[in-house]
């Protein structure tokens, strides 16, 4: 992975960084925002849910619905905290937060796949599970681009 991170300049390793949390950072915060301004949990969600683990929880399905969307919310935040922090050149606190963020973001996308997964949406899941894969391989790359700029 040297070879390929010390062929990019800074200013491609920034760029695609920030590329990478903004993304991350609008989809979980519109998803968020749309179920808590949505009016409620959706009947498609809890019909879904209904014969799974996730309606016994406490808060049922209703709790599993804002928890995921809560989860997303924070994810998007830390992820924009990041960015914030990362134009203003506070290298360590940008870093931070952008930890925080994709570790957050790897959580929200497995959460999603394993409940997809036990409602029995396997296809569906697969695709999360896509998600949380190229994340947590993005994480890494992005983490090894900010380690080469220590040394």
């Amino acid at each position: 992975m040297k070879n390929f991170t010390s062929a990019l300049t800074s200013n491609q390793k920034n760029l695609g960084s920030l590329l990478f949390k903004l993304l991350l950072a609008f989809t979980f915060l519109h998803a968020s925002v749309e179920k808590f301004a949505g009016g409620g949990v959706p009947d498609w969600f809890s019909k879904q849910f209904a014969t799974t683990i996730i309606a016994s929880l406490p808060g049922g399905v209703g709790g599993g619905f804002y928890g995921i969307a809560a989860l997303e919310a924070v994810s998007g935040i830390s992820l924009v905290l990041a960015i914030v922090f990362s134009l203003r050149s506070s290298r360590q606190k940008a870093d931070f937060w952008a930890a925080v963020g994709f570790l957050l973001s790897e959580v929200t996308f497995f959460a999603l796949g394993a409940g997809l997964r036990i409602s029995h949406q396997y296809s569906e899941a697969a695709s999360l599970f896509q998600y949380f894969t190229a994340t947590l391989i993005l994480h890494v790359l992005l983490t090894e681009l900010s380690s080469d700029r220590v040394s």
